[in-house]
Formats: C-alpha cells, structure tokens, sequence
C-alpha cells in the first residue's frame, strides 16, 4: 500500500460524454481474458460481450433537467447499513466509487456485484415450479396434442454445435426457438414480444452499452435500450467435441403435464392450471391492500425491530460463479437498473445446458439446469411461456400500463394506484391515476444495481381535475418506487410527522417549506404484488430481508447544481441546515444521510428556497440510542481485542493474569439528550487488525442494533471508521453538511451546471476514505489545496469564508476522540493494583475528552459560520 501521504492527492474529473455517446473515453471491459479481434472470429469463439461498454455512471435525480448532467456523483444509498444486511455492516463498497478516469473496470464490477449477489442467492429450483410462477403460463394450454407431435430439426442443433464460433451459433438458437414457439398453439395468447438475434443490436441505458446474445423485446430497431426489455439471453459454448445428431429431436409436452401429477400426488400441493390463477399480476385488484396509516407504520417499524435480524456473511464472494454466469449477473443486475420493475430474468445458454435466472430487490433465485437436447419439453415450455407473458411477468411494476401492451415508449403510459393516501393519511376512494410525462428534460431516473432499495423516479403530470382533488397547484409530480427492508420506517410516514409537528410550532413552522411535500403513497408487500418469490417453495426469505414496494408521488424540485448564483445557493444552503435543524429540535427525527443528493429548492418568485429531500433513513429519537460512554466497558474491550488479535489470554505487561474491571458505578458525562454519545473508536493502530466477526456481542445500552447510515463522500470519519459502529448523532449531520459544502464548492461548474466528484473522498474503501478525510481536517496546506482546485472563483472564495472555519470546528471533534482513544489504550495497559488506584482519577479524564468532544460543534457554532 502507498504510504500515507503519497496516496492523499486530489483530483477533479472533468465532465463525462453525453450518455447517448459513443465516445472514446468510454472504457471498455473484456469477460474473457483476450479480446479476440474481427479477424479471429472464423477460427475462435468469439463473445459479443466483450465489446460491452460501462458508460459514465450518472445521477439517479429527483428531477429530471435540461441534459446539463452531473458527472459521476455517488449513487443514493449505495453504502447504507441496514439496506441490505442486517446487523453490524461490513464495509463494502458502491459502484461509482470504481470509477477511474477512462471508465469503469470490469474487477471493480464484478466486486461490487459479489457484494450484493452472493449471499441471498438460491440455487436448483424446479424448473416447472421457476417458468409457471414467474412468467405465469398454464400448461394446459400451451399444445393442443390432436395437432401432431413437436419436434426439433437436428439440422438446427448440429448446425449450432458446429458452428465455427459462438457469434454465428446465436443464429441457430434462435432458429430453434422461433420453430418451437411456431409449432405450438400459443398464437391466440400471443404477446407482442419477439425473440431476437441480438448479434447486431447494441442495449443502451444509463448505465452501460451491452450485446447481449438474444433479446426478448417489441422493438425491432438495431439501437435499443435495456429499459425495454423483457428479458435477454447469454449463450457460451464449450464443445470439445460437438454432437451430431442423427434424426430430429422429439418434443413430448406430456412430460410436463407428468410431472405436475407426479408433484400433486407427492403431496406438494400443486394443481394443474392454477399457476396462472394464482399469479395474477395483470389484475390491478391483486395489488389491493390495507394502507396503514403513517403513524401506524412508524411506530411499528423502528429501528428497534430490527434487533434480532440475522447477519449474513459474504466468504465466497463470486468464486461460486463461472464466467458466464458473471456475465448473467452484469445483465440482470442491468435489466434491474432499468426501467421501473419488480423482478427481471436472463437465461443462461452453456453448450446445451439452459438455467434461468431470476433477481428481485431480495436476490437471486437460479432454476435448475436442464440439457435442451435430452429434455426438450423444458425449452418448448419456456419458448412458449416468453411469448405469451404479459407485462407484469416479465417483472414490470404492475401500477404501468402501456397503450396496447406496447412495450416500447412512456408516450401515452399511465400510472395507477388503486390504493393509496393523500398526504394527510386519508384514503383516496378509487385510486388516483397519472400519465406518464417523460421528456427530453424530464425523464425517468434509476438507482444503479438489482439488490437493495432499487430507486427509481418517474416523471408524472397530474391531470386537471386529480390537482383539485389533491389540492395541487403545479400539475408537474415524480413518483418515487423504493423496495426498502420491511421493517423500515416510511418516508412518506416520517414526512407526515415532522410536517404536523413544524405546523403545530411557533418557530418551526417557519421552516416548513424546507421539507418536501407529498401528494399522495403507498405500500404493497411481495405477497400482495405476487411475485414469484412469494410462490416457489424452494425460495424462502432469509430472515430479516423481506423487502416492500413503496411509491411516494412528491412535487417536482430542482437538483442543487441548477442554481444561477452563488447567493442562491447561500440561500439555500443556509435554508437547508436551519430546516434540519428545527426538524430535529421540534419533530425529534434526525435526517441521517446528508449527502449534495438530497439538497434540492424551488423557486418562489425571485427567491430559491431549499429542501431538505429523501428521508428514508431517518429515524425518529426514540429509535436512536444514547449510549452514553462507559469508561469500564471501553477498556475491556481494547485488553479482549488485544486478546484476540494475540491469541492470548489478558494479561499485564509482566505476563500475570489481569481480569476485566469489574463494572463500578463510573461519572458520566451529561449530554444533550439530542445528542447520541457511543463508545470511542479503537485506536488507529487497533482497527486495522480487527476482524469485526470475531467480536463479543457488545453490553449495556450498546446492545441495540447500529448501523452505518449514509453516502459514502459525505458520511462522518466516526461513521466509516472501523471498530464499534457508533449510534447516529446529530452533529454527524452536521458533519456531512460540511462535506457537502465543499464537494459542491470545488466541483461544480457554473457555465455548464456540471459538479465534478472529489475522487479521494470516494473510494471502494471506507478506511482510505477516513485517512484522506481526516488530512483534509488535520492539515490547513493540503486542504488548501482541495480549494484552490475550485473550478469557479467565488465559489472558491467560499471554501475560505465557510467551509475553512468548519473544518477546524470539525478537527477539534476528532482531536478529541484521538485524546480519548489514546486514554483508553494506555489505561488498558496498566497492572491490575494500579486500576483500582487510578480508575476514577482515569474516568474523569475520559469524561473530559467526551465532554470536550461534544462540546467542540453545534449547530449555533454551525450557523454561526454561515454567517446567520
């Protein structure tokens, strides 16, 4: 590893290509460890995937603009604890973060796909079980068997087996696919999708460019776009000697019906034709339920539910997965970063063996592997059923609907919710119903990746006489469709609490047009969409990860970057830290994930008035532990860990036996009751060998669960650190406030309204995060030098005015947790007749580095600064 100061350098990307661009500066990545040139392609194999292209990573908005886009800004909860495991959260890392200046690098992908796959993935369901479920085909009604029998020609697998390199193998599958569907009667329940060579065909989104090998899609166009697809196929061959067959493959449909019987009489309770019964996606009356009021949902979903979930680690990370199959997962993770979806699939062609991959916002679920030439009845049913599916089958969110099922536009589409509660908590009777309204300057934004909460923005317009329903006065909306854990807090409930508490308060309420405003929400569970999932017996829920649709349509606002002037966005800034605070002195709920993201304004006449946006990670202060510090407690835990890391058992520096302090009634330090004080870190020099799976489960208050909540640039040095995660306090916000401040100063490019990304504050690595946060902090010449790379001179002048004396606010705090951390240590290392000599003259010095520590930032201090 690069020493210290070596690896602390700052550097400011310039913007990136249009997304829509083929330009050179988009990297390309190679699965297959050679990239095999035009003129090989006869002789060897040759895979379109390499070609694939990772585009610039662009923001997931709330808004959708004139096409001035921000380069590469950290995805919306790409590092947020509990947003996919439960428990005490190990550090990985997001996806932009693997950003270098040419594009993303294909190990940085697959790293980041090996964080979010692996350990929730399911493997060998039942391939019946897998087609009816998730693309709700009936059986019975696939083949009129008085029609003839179905066969394979052999011509068409010898050809496929034999064809001189994978590319030109496509053809033939295809070919095979398309006879299939052709001879069964399937015609009168036909889709409008087609099955497509995609050799020549390039998917774009916002994301990547791929080529994948088959396409399920309605548009027949060479340029197309994941958003509109229904599923796609990855082919790989491996044939080491090619079969050839010698008469046409028999395709008996009666084995399927077979095996259904064989499956009821062996009691699994299935029966024959209620799969597509069951899985009525398309019937809007499906996804009914009972909306629990915001109340409700808040007080029954805190953090505190979240206690006993499990922990579930990640050894293997993807070696479980062969090289095609990574390539299945770069393409369902896409297909689930497109569009507005519940699920998606892609089917896994290797030489003749055939799996389906299904991935909801859970995980993964693999079907079982079937060889097409031994058990061709499998592909017929699965050629059958991808023609025949409907939208919602193919994992669209059911709440779309397409003029004529067609699959290819938002032009004409409409968003309905038969269910849902006005801002207030009231039923709408009858459900509202929105069009769709994406333009070139409004436009339909995804969260990048397949697991987790999956956020995507719709752009809506509100028709007339839905805004006199709803009271609305712009008819502009954007619906916001999360998947969060189940046991989260709803945003749309926590909005409804802080907006009545700021009413009903003579001071907040001054600061309510700092929160959004929610036209309307809902909710609806796995079950009540009836996903798959939620039907297939080997495809049970790990505990603790259940995950529910949430929608929240919000008025429209502005991204920070759209600000004309530097006094607008003094104004807003300004507006944005007194709203927060004032949310947290009256409503009592802490927002938690600060981050350049979620600050956005409006305009109210010739004044820009700042919102504090997405509150999904807010917790109320009841659900917030104070924890204070416990002196006794902090040394037993640096002399276990010593232990550990040792292989010793505790013992003093003359190698007696020393046991742990007994816990005395130790002073404590009193402390806003806003405010959440935890155990001390560990000492640089403790953490990095630390291997957070070995520790003790932690004791006193400290058992409540905690998690690291935030976007990586912008969270605390407290929170990133490794060791004891600490509860959330409310100067970490205001810590992430300054981050903000000066990522927004230094980047942002008032001409072109473009905000460059500060490259050191986002790593893969949350320790190197911490390193080169906390030499911006300690070092006045190398943060000088962050602000002198200001691509504007009066935002530059800014860093001076504001973000320099919040710095050294901020240095105060951590030299103080230093000061406190070094105590712990050397205390720990003292003989046993010396403890019981000097541990209260000890733990009033620890109380004194806590006190200082707190005392060190406010937000009057805060505000102070801003010049209010």
């Amino acid at each position: 590893m690069d020493s210290f100061p070596s690896f602390f350098r700052y550097h400011l990307s310039r913007p990136c290509h249009d997304n829509n661009s083929s330009s050179s500066s988009s990297a390309s990545y190679f699965d297959e460890d050679t990239d095999i040139s035009a003129s090989q392609t006869d002789k060897e194999s040759y895979d379109d995937e390499s070609r694939d292209e990772v585009m610039p990573l662009p923001l997931a908005e709330s808004e959708g603009l004139p096409k001035c886009r921000q380069v590469t800004p950290p995805p919306r909860h790409a590092q947020s604890a509990p947003d996919g495991i439960l428990g005490s959260t190990h550090h990985k890392q997001n996806l932009t973060s693997v950003k270098t200046r040419t594009g993303y690098m294909d190990a940085m992908v697959e790293k980041y796909l090996a964080d979010n796959f692996p350990p929730i993935t399911r493997r060998d369901c039942p391939i019946i079980d897998f087609i009816q479920h998730i693309y709700g085909i009936d059986v019975n009604h696939i083949h009129n068997p008085s029609n003839g029998p179905i066969y394979i020609a052999k011509d068409l697998v010898n050809k496929f087996c034999t064809a001189p390199n994978e590319r030109r193998s496509y053809d033939m599958f295809f070919e095979i696919m398309t006879s299939l569907v052709n001879q069964m009667d399937v015609f009168k329940k036909r889709n409008k999708f087609l099955i497509v060579n995609g050799k020549e065909r390039i998917l774009e989104s916002q994301f990547v460019k791929n080529k994948p090998d088959v396409l399920v899609t309605m548009v027949g166009k060479k340029k197309q776009q994941w958003r509109w697809q229904g599923a796609v196929f990855e082919l790989g061959r491996d044939f080491k000697i090619a079969p050839v067959l010698e008469g046409d493959i028999k395709v008996d449909l009666g084995l399927i019906l077979q095996e259904c019987r064989e499956s009821v009489s062996a009691g699994e309770k299935r029966k024959l034709g209620d799969f597509a019964q069951a899985d009525a996606h398309s019937d809007p009356k499906r996804a009914k339920f009972d909306v629990k009021t915001p109340a409700e949902d808040v007080n029954k979903a805190g953090e505190s539910s979240m206690r006993h979930s499990v922990d579930v680690t990640q050894a293997e990370g993807l070696k479980q997965f062969t090289g095609k199959e990574k390539q299945t997962l770069k393409y369902i993770n896409q297909l689930m970063s497109s569009g507005v979806r519940s699920y998606a699939t892609v089917v896994l062609v290797q030489t003749t063996t055939v799996t389906i991959w299904y991935c909801d916002r859970v995980g993964l679920i693999i079907s079982q592997p079937f060889d097409f030439v031994k058990d061709p009845h499998y592909l017929a049913l699965l050629s059958a059923a991808l023609v025949t599916a409907d939208l919602p089958h193919f994992g669209v969110l059911p709440f779309l609907h397409f003029p004529d099922s067609k699959y290819t536009t938002f032009r004409g589409a409409v968003f309905k919710l038969e269910t849902a509660k006005d801002a207030d908590g009231e039923d709408l009777p009858g459900g509202v119903e929105f069009a769709v309204n994406e333009t070139s300057s409004r436009t339909l934004h995804n969260g990048f990746g397949a697991v987790g909460r999956g956020t995507a923005v719709l752009p809506l317009k509100i028709p007339p006489a839905l805004m006199v329903r709803l009271g609305s006065e712009d008819p502009n909306a954007m619906a916001k469709v999360a998947w969060p854990l189940i046991e989260r807090p709803a945003e749309a409930s926590l909005i409804k609490i802080i907006r009545s508490k700021l009413k009903g308060h003579a001071k907040g309420s001054n600061y309510l047009r700092h929160v959004p405003e929610v036209i309307c929400f809902t909710e609806h569970t796995m079950r009540d969409l009836g996903l798959p999932r939620d039907k297939m017996r080997h495809a049970m829920l790990p505990d603790g990860h259940e995950r529910i649709c949430r929608i929240m349509v919000v008025k429209t606002y502005l991204p920070l970057r759209m600000v004309n002037s530097i006094d607008e966005f003094k104004t807003i800034f300004i507006g944005v830290v007194q709203g927060h605070h004032w949310v947290w002195e009256v409503a009592e709920v802490l927002h938690r994930d600060i981050s350049s993201e979620n600050i956005m304004f409006y305009r109210a006449g010739s004044e820009a008035v700042g919102i504090l946006n997405d509150w999904d990670h807010a917790a109320e202060k009841d659900n917030i532990a104070i924890n204070e510090f416990n002196f006794v407690e902090a040394i037993n835990e640096t002399r276990e860990r010593r232990a550990r890391k040792t292989g010793q058992t505790t013992a003093s520096s003359d190698g007696q036996q020393i046991s742990s302090l007994p816990p005395p009634v130790s002073p404590t330090v009193s402390s806003d009751d806003r405010q959440t004080p935890a155990l001390p870190l560990a000492a640089p020099s403790e953490l990095a060998a630390d291997d957070e799976s070995t520790r003790k489960p932690q004791t006193s208050a400290a058992k409540q669960a905690r998690y690291r909540t935030g976007t990586g640039p912008f969270m605390t040095i407290e929170l990133l650190s490794a060791g004891i995660i600490p509860f959330h306090r409310y100067r970490f916000d205001l810590e992430s406030f300054l981050y903000v401040l000066v990522w927004f100063c230094v980047g942002f490019d008032p001409k072109t309204h473009e905000v460059n990304i500060l490259e050191d504050w986002q790593h893969t690595d949350y320790s190197t995060i911490v390193g080169r946060k906390s030499v911006f902090l300690s070092k006045p010449l190398e943060r000088e030098k962050v602000f002198d790379a200001a691509l504007d001179e009066d935002y530059r002048r800014l860093c001076y005015t504001w973000a320099a004396p919040l710095c050294a606010l901020f240095q105060k705090v951590q030299k103080q947790i230093t000061e406190l951390d070094t105590h712990v240590l050397e205390c720990s290392e003292n003989r046993p007749e010396e403890e019981q000599q000097y541990l209260e003259e000890w733990t009033r010095t620890a109380a004194g580095f806590e006190r200082a520590r707190e005392e060190a930032i406010s937000y009057e201090k805060f505000i102070r600064v801003l010049g209010v």
